[in-house]
């Protein structure tokens, strides 16, 4: 363990050699002079961005069940109707020194969610809900008018899967995919999938008007699985993370951002293919932990399709645990008129883990999920403001397969939710306002 120990620790000083390289080679390239403190220079107007943006949801929901020990039987639940606040951001971005970006913005989420509600997510937020800290951080551009180089450092989302680092406010589905909660839950170990860490990326070959690439290299806190996750026991191992995207075609944009629009509305034709994936040593719930896997976005005039497979393996003493997720969506624009888009959208998400017993004892060993589960989710979306104000009702359906275990198993999203226990989630409908400001 001392040996493994000391090359976890050897991978990740070259880690943070490689990172601080960069850093010093683009200063060198550049040219930049440090004789004077000029070069940052405060900014008068601040350039205040307010951010607030408001998920509304009605939901109906059929065919859940409860698990009753006492029979060792899954029993049914009433359907019901729910109305909730699902999704709420609230705060401000401001640039108060030159090419020095401050973003800090709150979430209040779950405010009236019926625990028997289909959909994925955390618990009911109560009658007087709690905020929590969503985005907390700098962002520095090294160079005037470069954007290949930029320094991210606070509390925000690692740069690994598409659904994760991507706005529930961009996706064409009511409900993101949750593929991104099995993959929140390697990386972070808690569904938000935020922790504090620093990254280094940009944009490269922004000089064309189309292709280029773009790259994130990140060094995150541990998994902290102890003292209401403050703490990362005895072993610990910093996340390392990367992401690298190629554009083909034209670019959905020409500044760097740590997340893209899914939906164009006709405005680009273009493919964006990526490769991501993360490695972390041991700790007490694992000795390593690693992930990898591609998305993509395509955008063809009215036409848009994105989605993400991802493997996420888990090392025992004497195992590695191998489970998968993905999705893929699909959607297409009929403009109305001027002012209004009517899009029929469809998403599909996949969750792949051990069926035997074996296998799922070893996911329960290393902290991971088992079992398979899936979801389809179609629907209308009628877009009166582009992404800024839109109305959907959709259609989820649900499903799962929990192998060789017995009932009551929790070891996936179809089997479990917080507050209730061992489930069968049920499909729902739902109709939902999204408002950006």
């Amino acid at each position: 363990m001392q040996q493994q120990q000391g090359i976890i620790q050897v991978k990740s000083k070259r880690f943070l050699i490689i990172m601080v390289g960069l850093l010093a080679f683009s200063l060198a390239g550049k040219g930049q002079d440090f004789s004077s403190p000029s070069w940052l220079k405060p900014n008068k107007d601040l350039k205040f961005k307010p951010v607030f943006n408001l998920q509304l949801w009605s939901t109906y929901t059929y065919n859940t069940k409860h698990f009753d020990a006492a029979s060792d039987q899954y029993v049914d639940a009433s359907n019901r109707l729910n109305f909730l606040v699902r999704r709420t951001r609230a705060g401000f971005q401001i640039e108060p020194y030159d090419r020095l970006t401050l973003r800090f913005v709150a979430a209040l989420d779950m405010v009236g969610r019926d625990l028997n509600s289909g959909f994925n997510g955390g618990s009911n937020n109560g009658s007087f809900p709690n905020p929590g800290l969503w985005d907390a951080y700098l962002q520095y551009q090294v160079f005037p008018e470069y954007e290949g180089m930029y320094v991210t450092l606070g509390y925000f989302v690692p740069s690994v899967g598409l659904a994760s680092i991507s706005s529930a406010f961009q996706f064409t589905s009511l409900s993101k995919s949750f593929s991104q909660a099995y993959v929140r839950q390697h990386l972070v170990g808690r569904n938000p999938g935020r922790t504090s860490g620093i990254a280094i990326g940009g944009l490269l070959g922004t000089e064309a008007d189309t292709g280029g690439f773009q790259y994130e290299l990140g060094i995150h806190n541990s998994i902290f699985p102890s003292d209401g996750g403050n703490t990362s026991d005895r072993l610990s191992s910093p996340l390392l993370t990367g992401r690298l995207q190629w554009f083909i075609g034209e670019r959905s944009y020409n500044n760097y951002r740590r997340n893209a629009p899914l939906n164009d509305f006709a405005q680009r034709r273009g493919l964006t293919l990526a490769i991501a994936g993360s490695y972390q040593g041991a700790t007490d719930i694992f000795e390593q932990a690693y992930s990898l896997g591609t998305d993509i976005i395509a955008n063809y005039g009215h036409w848009h399709l994105y989605g993400e497979w991802y493997g996420l393996w888990r090392a025992g003493s004497d195992f590695t645990y191998l489970s998968q997720t993905g999705f893929i969506s699909v959607g297409h624009n009929f403009t109305l008129s001027e002012k209004y888009v009517l899009e029929p959208a469809l998403l599909v998400k996949r969750f792949l883990g051990a069926d035997d017993l074996l296998g799922q004892a070893q996911a329960e060993a290393v902290g991971a999920f088992a079992g398979s589960d899936a979801s389809i989710d179609f629907g209308i979306n009628w877009y009166l403001n582009r992404h800024k104000l839109k109305i959907a009702l959709h259609h989820t359906w649900e499903t799962g397969n929990m192998g060789e275990a017995a009932p009551g198993a929790t070891f996936n999203q179809f089997y479990y939710q917080k507050g209730l226990g061992a489930i069968q989630r049920g499909h729902w409908w739902g109709m939902g306002v999204n408002f950006v400001l």
